[in-house]
């Protein structure tokens, strides 16, 4: 995992990450 910051992996969690699911 790379430590730098990468904002496109950050839009990727917000979009499929754990907050989505719980949002349907």
């Amino acid at each position: 995992m790379k430590r730098t910051f990468q904002p496109s992996v950050v839009k990727r969690k917000r979009t499929h990450g754990f907050r989505a699911r719980m949002k349907t």
